[in-house]
């Protein structure tokens, strides 16, 4: 759902566009001024932002330009909220890095046609970052497979690299087929060259997606029949999402492997995006290995 981030002094007009936004169907953040607005972006990103110009102790102006200053605030659109169409207002505001002005008085129609236009163009932005972002990581993960000797530290490395674009804990697991346990080779939390073994009994996400032999994700583990039987345990992690990608390689001695991702408790789920993007990694990983390496590592392109 799109938060919008309301920031006004008066308490009734706080109500009237919360009522406006919510018949929208966004969710609103209301706050009664600049201090407490600033605290609230501190660590958290709003989609859009609604912005007083005039207000006690921190004006609206003031906010706007501290809030540019911060660098996941840097493509929010911040719309200034203003009782009064006054050119000097407006240019200091768009001065300070606003992106668009609503007249208080607007009928409930226009205020949403505006941010469902400003919306649209930061949905578009954000997807040209996302997709030129994704576009870095697979060179990336590319040229660690060709320059790398060591095709284990390759592996931890992508691994890490998946970490920090998409969240959470990222692993590469090896299954034998037909045996209850699985190797750990890689993670995003490092391992220092030792492998972990883990009882599959645990993971059915790992059997099902080995199983069926295409991607798993889960958006949320309470509310999943394939986790049902160790939800208890995930929660117990602060597991909320997960993914599963099978690797395009088969290994010897008849075993696979598999990309699991595991996101915890403030990360985002999984989605789409996110399962497109571990699997051109792992296609332009296969499909880049040099054979010596995988002959030296067990690796065998399918």
């Amino acid at each position: 759902m799109i938060t919008i981030l309301l920031v006004d002094d008066d308490e009734l007009q706080r109500k009237i566009f919360t009522d406006i936004l919510e018949e929208a169907a966004y969710e609103v953040i209301s706050v009664d001024g600049g201090e407490e607005a600033l605290k609230v972006v501190e660590d958290f990103t709003p989609d859009l932002i609604l912005l007083d110009v005039i207000m006690p102790r921190v004006g609206g102006i003031e906010t706007c330009k501290v809030m540019r200053s911060f660098g996941h605030l840097r493509t929010v659109p911040i719309i200034m909220l203003t009782a009064m169409d006054s050119d000097d207002y407006i240019v200091d505001a768009l001065d300070a890095g606003a992106d668009d002005f609503i007249i208080k008085k607007s009928s409930p129609r226009v205020v949403c046609a505006r941010l469902r236009a400003h919306l649209r163009t930061k949905s578009l932005h954000d997807e040209v970052e996302r997709l030129r972002r994704d576009q870095n990581i697979i060179t990336e993960s590319i040229i660690e497979v060709n320059y790398n000797d060591d095709l284990g530290d390759a592996l931890q490395r992508i691994t890490e690299k998946i970490s920090r674009q998409i969240g959470g804990r990222v692993s590469i697991v090896n299954i034998k087929k037909g045996c209850g346990t699985g190797s750990v080779i890689a993670t995003s939390d490092g391992m220092a060259g030792e492998q972990i073994v883990i009882n599959l009994d645990n993971y059915p996400e790992l059997r099902y997606a080995v199983e069926n032999k295409r991607p798993l994700i889960i958006e949320d583990i309470s509310n999943d029949a394939v986790v049902e039987g160790v939800a208890d345990k995930l929660k117990d992690l602060d597991v909320s999402s997960l993914m599963v990608i099978p690797l395009p390689f088969e290994q010897k001695n008849d075993e696979v492997g598999v990309l699991l991702l595991r996101a915890r408790g403030s990360y985002k789920a999984y989605d789409q995006d996110d399962s497109r993007l571990c699997r051109t990694i792992a296609d332009a990983v296969a499909h880049t290995i040099k054979a010596e390496k995988l002959q030296q590592s067990g690796f065998n392109l399918a």
